[in-house]
């Protein structure tokens, strides 16, 4: 059995800091976490490049079942288009906060989301990760486990407007 006075020597043996820090420091080291601002700017370029595309197909195609094939690509390139935000709000493009924002802000716009609100929200995230009370990620994203009484009332919600849909569909006012 160890004593006290041997656990206190054999923590102060141990090098200072936590492990993230440690790893943090050997990963910038090695590389990995180097700014690729070429990769980015391609990655834009690509972006660019693809939803001018689906912009001149839609205009091209006009009513016709292939948009829906144009909607997936438009689908893909905006995920893309947030991946890039979601980059610059971590400040991983450029060096400079004013670059990543206007990154941040112009991507923001093409996907629909504010990027100031995004940022805000995605730092109290890090800071409380599943944190129940402090996560604004596991607020808005119920657990079936955690509250199974709003999620079966949603559920019947949403059975009740199908239902009545489906009732208006099959007997139709005339």
């Amino acid at each position: 059995m160890t004593s006290p006075h041997d656990v206190l020597t054999n923590t102060a043996d141990r090098p200072r800091g936590s492990d993230f820090a440690r790893l943090t420091k050997e990963l910038k080291a090695a590389g990995p976490l180097n700014r690729r601002r070429g990769c980015y700017l391609l990655r834009m370029a690509v972006n660019a490049l693809l939803l001018g595309a689906i912009a001149v197909t839609l205009v091209m195609l006009d009513d016709s079942w292939w948009q829906l094939v144009t909607a997936a690509v438009l689908a893909v390139a905006s995920t893309q288009l947030a991946f890039i935000g979601h980059d610059a709000g971590h400040r991983q493009i450029f060096r400079s906060h004013r670059h990543n924002n206007i990154v941040g802000y112009l991507h923001g716009s093409l996907t629909g989301i504010s990027y100031q609100w995004w940022v805000a929200k995605h730092n109290r995230h890090h800071a409380n990760p599943d944190h129940e009370d402090h996560d604004p990620v596991s607020r808005s994203m119920p657990s079936p486990s955690v509250t199974p009484r709003p999620l079966r009332h949603s559920y019947a919600q949403v059975l009740r407007h199908l239902h009545d849909a489906g009732t208006a569909l099959r007997h139709p006012a005339r």
